[in-house]
C-alpha cells in the first residue's frame, strides 16, 4: 500500500473494478493503418469502459467491431495471449439472468456509488445470510424476496496491491486522460515504481514481505492469525517459490559470514544478442507464416467459409495448416485410418484437430503435437499414443500404414507415431521445457529480489546498479575458452554437480566491459565467430585456471534436505508418493479360496487388452483363464501380437475386464472413516525413512517406515521391532552420510534409495549427477552404486552430516533424529 495505514482494497469494490478496467484500456495499443494513433481516444475509452463496467464482456473481435476496425487490426494485449479485456464481475452477480434474476435485475448500475459500497461492505462483513437479509429489509426497504436474493450473492475473493486512498487518487487521474498507471500515480503525487520505492534491507526478508514483490504474488488473506504464506500470499509456481527461499537462505548466510556484498552477479536463462543474420531468419520465418495464413484466408473465403470478424477463424486456419502438412493436395488423408480428407470434409464435424501424443500425459498443446484426423478414430484413440492405439485397435489403426503416412509430415511430428514415442517425449522434451520456463521466470524474480539489498541511488543521488546479470551463453563461451569444463574434450559434463560451481566462478570474474565487448561481437557474428574472437582472451589473472581446478577437486556439493511436507517443519511427516496407483481387494483366507491364495493374496480388475503374458495364468475366473491360456499358447509371448489377439477376443466375447490375482506382502488397508472397516488395499509406494539402531549384540540394524504409514500415523517404530536397541540415526532419501570406503577413503555420499529387502542403502558420491541407475548399468561409465550393507555401516563409521546454507559441513550426533 502507498499509505501504511491504508489496507489493500478488496477486488469486490466498484472502485477496484474501475481501476482494473481503466488500467487495461489505457495500456491498450492498436496496430492498424486505419488508426491515426495507437491509443484510444478519451471518448472511445469511456464508451468501452462503460460497457465493461456494466458486466458485459468484450473479446477482441467484438472490440474491433465496436471501434469499427477490420479484422487485420491487432491489439497489444491480444498478442500477449489474453482472450478478452478485464470486465466488472460484480454487476452480473447482482443483476442475474432471465432464468435466475438477481436482487437488482437491470438496475445495479443505476444505484448510487455509496449505496453499492454499503451493500458490498455488508456482504463482506456479515456472518450469516440472515444478517444480510434483515439489514436489506430494514435499511434498504427491500421486500422479503429481493432481500433473500441479495443475501445469496457471492463476491469474488482477493485484493488489489494498493489501498483505497491510493486507488482513488490514481483512478481520478486515469479518468482524466488515457495515461498509463505509472503516469497517473505520479500525477497523483504517489510513488509508483516498485523497483524504485526506496526500500532496501541489510538482510533479505521473505520475498512476500517486500512491497515491490507483491505484484508477482497471489492475493494473501491479510489475516495475522494465518500462516505467513497464506497471510501475505505466495508465488504460485512451487519451483520458483522454493528457489527464492533458498536464495534468501544462502545470501543471508554469506552476509552473516562475510558481510554485505558490493555487487551481486546473476546468470540468467537468456541467449546472447542475436546476429543480424539470425534476426533476418526470424523475420523471414514470421513473414512466411503471415503470408501462409493470408493465403489460407483467401482459400476459405473462396469457399464461403469465413467473413471478416467471424469467430473461430483461428480454428479454421489451424485446420488448414495441419491439413497442408499431410502431403500434396491429392494425398491428404487421415494419418490413422487412411481416409481421404477433402477441404469440405476438413471443415466438417467428421474431422477434428487431434493431439498426436495425448495431452493428458504430455501437456503438449503446441502445433508440433497436433494433426487433423477422423473424429471416430480420435474417439477410439483417446489418451493413447498412435502406436498404443494401433496395438489396442488393429482393426481401425493400421500401424505400418500410419507410419508410412507420417513420413510426409514435418520431421518434428514423424517420431510421434513410433513405438517409443512416449518414452522419447518423457526423456527429451517435457522436463526440459518445464525446467526452462521455470528458470527464466526465476531469473527475473531473483534479480528483482536481491536488488532489495541495495538503495537505488547513493548518498549524492546518483543511480548505481549493484545487481547485474550475465547470460548462460556467455558463461558457456568463457568456460570453454579457459578449459574449465569437467567432461572429456573440454565439454561440459552434467554428470557432476560441480559444474554449477565452475559456472559461478566464471560469473565472478566477468566485468561489464567484457559483457559489452561480447554483446557487440554477438550482434555481428555467429557463435563460431565469437569463439574465434575470444582466442586471444587471457585468463583474469595468472594462475586463475590452476586455482579453480585445484579448488574444484576438494569441493563438496550440498543437497537440500527434504524431510517434511512442502513448507512443513514437522520431521514426523514426509512428502512423496504415498502408494501405488492400483487399488486391490483382499482374498479372504477360506477353504474355497485355497487355490486362489496360492497365486496371490490380493486381486484387482484389469482391462483384457492390458494383460501381460505372465498375468493370464493368474486370472481368477477359471473359465476365462482357460480361454486366455489357450489364446496365449496359440499366439506366443510376443506382447504386440498378444495385445492384438486380446483386443479381438475382448471385442468378440464382450469381456472388457478380468480379475487378476497377485501376491503382495505389504498391502495396506484403506478404512471407511465411519465404520473403520477396510474396503480396499494399496501397496505403499516407497519407504519414507529407515531408523538405524544398535541391538544389544552390538550389531546395527534397520527398521524402515513406508510413506503411507508415516503420513497416516500407522507406523510401527523401531521400538516395536527392536525394543532393547539404542537409536543411532534416521536416514531419508536425500540425506547425506560420511563414511569410510573399502579402500580407507573418507567419503561423503547421498542416500538415493532404501532397499529394505536387501538390507542395504543405495549411496552415491554427493557430486555425482545424471541418471545414476543408467550410469551404473553402463559398462563404459566409471560410476557404480555404493550398495552399503546396513550391518556394516558401524564398521564404516557412518554418520549423518548436514550442510549450512553457507556450505559448511556439520556432523549430526548419533541419537539425533
Amino acid at each position: 500500500s502507498f499509505f501504511p495505514d491504508d489496507p489493500r482494497l478488496a477486488r469486490s469494490r466498484p472502485l477496484a473494478q474501475e481501476f482494473l478496467i481503466l488500467q487495461d484500456l489505457n495500456n491498450l495499443e492498436i496496430d492498424s493503418l486505419e488508426c491515426a494513433s495507437p491509443k484510444l481516444s478519451l471518448a472511445e475509452r469511456d464508451l468501452i469502459a462503460g460497457h465493461l463496467m456494466s458486466g458485459k464482456k468484450l473479446n477482441w473481435d467484438q472490440l474491433r467491431k465496436k471501434l469499427k476496425l477490420s479484422s487485420a487490426a491487432k491489439f497489444n494485449l491480444e498478442e500477449g495471449g489474453r482472450k478478452e479485456l478485464s470486465v466488472n464481475p460484480i454487476a452480473p452477480r447482482f443483476e442475474g439472468t432471465k432464468a435466475k434474476p438477481g436482487p437488482f435485475p437491470g438496475g445495479w448500475g443505476d444505484l448510487p456509488d455509496e449505496v453499492q459500497t454499503q451493500i458490498i461492505e455488508k456482504l463482506e462483513t456479515a456472518e450469516t445470510e440472515e444478517d444480510v437479509a434483515g439489514w436489506a429489509s430494514a435499511d434498504l426497504k427491500l421486500d422479503e424476496e429481493i432481500a433473500r436474493r441479495l443475501s445469496k450473492v457471492r463476491l469474488p475473493d482477493g485484493h488489489l496491491r494498493i489501498g483505497e486512498r491510493a486507488c482513488r487518487a490514481i483512478v481520478e487521474q486515469l479518468r482524466k486522460d488515457v495515461c498509463v498507471y505509472s503516469v497517473a500515480a505520479e500525477q497523483a503525487g504517489l510513488k509508483h515504481s516498485d523497483k524504485e520505492d526506496g526500500e532496501f534491507f541489510d538482510r533479505l526478508p521473505a520475498y512476500n514481505r517486500i512491497d515491490a514483490m507483491q505484484r508477482h504474488i497471489g492475493f494473501g488473506t491479510g489475516d495475522p492469525l494465518d500462516p505467513p504464506d497464506k497471510r501475505y500470499g505466495r508465488i504460485s509456481n512451487p519451483t520458483v517459490h522454493i528457489a527464492l527461499n533458498q536464495v534468501r537462505r544462502v545470501v543471508n548466510a554469506l552476509i552473516d559470514r562475510y558481510g554485505k556484498p558490493e555487487e551481486i552477479v546473476l546468470e540468467i536463462a537468456r541467449d546472447l544478442k542475436k546476429s543480424q543474420r539470425e534476426k533476418d531468419e526470424d523475420k523471414k520465418r514470421n513473414d512466411a507464416n503471415r503470408a501462409a495464413n493470408d493465403s489460407r484466408r483467401v482459400e476459405l473465403a473462396k469457399g464461403g467459409h469465413i467473413i471478416d470478424g467471424q469467430r473461430r477463424i483461428a480454428d479454421k486456419l489451424m485446420r488448414l495448416r495441419l491439413w497442408e502438412e499431410l502431403g500434396s493436395p491429392n494425398e491428404r488423408c487421415c494419418p490413422y485410418t487412411g481416409e481421404v480428407i477433402s477441404l469440405a470434409r476438413l471443415l466438417s464435424d467428421e474431422v477434428e484437430i487431434e493431439h498426436i501424443l495425448p495431452l493428458s500425459k504430455t501437456l503438449d498443446d503446441s502445433p508440433a503435437n497436433k494433426t487433423v484426423g477422423m473424429r471416430r478414430a480420435n474417439r477410439l484413440k483417446r489418451n493413447l499414443s498412435p502406436a498404443e492405439a494401433a496395438d489396442r485397435h488393429p482393426d481401425v489403426f493400421d500401424k505400418a500404414g500410419m507410419i508410412e503416412r507420417a513420413r510426409s509430415m514435418p520431421k518434428n511430428k514423424r517420431w510421434r507415431f513410433e513405438d517409443d514415442a512416449m518414452q522419447r517425449f518423457a526423456e527429451q522434451k517435457s522436463f526440459m521445457d518445464r525446467q526452462l520456463r521455470s528458470t527464466q521466470y526465476l531469473s527475473r524474480l531473483a534479480r528483482e529480489y536481491v536488488s532489495k539489498l541495495f538503495p537505488a541511488a547513493d548518498e549524492t543521488g546518483a543511480r548505481r546498479t549493484h545487481v547485474w546479470v550475465v547470460t548462460g551463453s556467455l558463461t558457456s563461451l568463457l568456460r570453454h575458452r579457459w578449459g574449465l569444463n569437467l567432461g572429456d574434450h573440454n565439454r561440459k559434463s552434467r554428470d557432476d554437480h560441480r559444474h554449477h560451481a565452475i559456472d559461478a566462478t566464471v560469473i565472478g570474474v566477468i566485468d561489464r566491459s567484457l559483457v559489452q565487448r561480447l554483446s557487440t561481437i554477438a550482434a555481428k557474428e555467429e557463435r563460431e565467430g565469437i569463439e574465434r574472437r575470444l582466442a586471444d582472451l587471457d585468463e583474469p589473472f595468472d594462475g586463475f585456471v590452476d586455482q579453480v581446478r585445484a579448488r574444484i577437486d576438494t569441493l563438496m556439493v550440498t543437497h537440500r534436505a527434504k524431510h517434511g511436507h512442502f513448507d512443513a517443519g514437522d520431521p514426523s511427516h514426509t512428502s512423496g508418493k504415498l502408494h501405488e496407483d492400483t487399488y486391490y481387494g483382499k482374498v479372504r483366507d477360506t477353504p474355497e479360496n485355497a487355490a486362489d491364495l496360492e497365486l496371490g493374496n490380493v486381486v484387482r480388475r484389469k482391462p483384457v487388452v492390458d494383460l501381460k503374458p505372465n498375468e493370464i495364468g493368474k486370472v481368477r475366473d477359471l473359465k476365462l483363464r482357460a480361454e486366455l491360456a489357450a489364446l496365449l499358447e496359440r499366439i506366443g509371448k510376443n506382447e504386440k501380437a498378444l495385445a492384438a489377439a486380446l483386443a479381438e477376443w475382448s471385442s468378440r466375447t464382450g469381456v472388457r475386464r478380468v480379475r487378476v490375482l497377485k501376491p503382495e506382502e505389504g498391502v495396506t488397508p484403506i478404512r471407511d472413516r465411519k465404520t473403520g472397516q477396510p474396503y480396499k488395499y494399496v501397496v505403499p509406494a516407497e519407504n519414507a525413512w529407515i531408523d538405524i539402531v544398535e541391538t544389544p549384540d552390538g550389531v546395527w540394524r534397520g527398521a524402515a517406515v513406508d510413506s503411507f504409514a508415516a503420513n497416516s500415523g500407522g507406523a510401527d517404530g523401531w521400538q516395536t521391532k527392536y525394543p532393547d536397541a539404542t537409536f543411532i540415526m534416521r536416514l531419508r532419501k536425500g540425506d547425506v552420510v560420511q563414511l569410510f570406503d573399502a579402500d580407507g577413503v573418507n567419503s561423503v555420499k547421498k542416500v538415493y534409495r532404501i532397499g529394505v529387502a536387501a538390507n542395504r542403502l543405495y549411496l552415491a558420491p554427493a557430486n555425482e549427477s545424471g541418471e545414476l541407475q543408467k550410469r551404473h548399468d553402463d559398462k563404459d561409465d566409471l560410476f557404480r552404486w555404493d550398495l552399503a550393507n546396513i550391518g556394516k555401516l558401524k564398521e564404516r563409521r557412518a554418520r549423518r552430516v548436514r550442510f549450512t546454507p553457507a556450505g559448511r559441513m556439520k556432523t549430526v550426533p548419533h541419537g539425533t533424529i
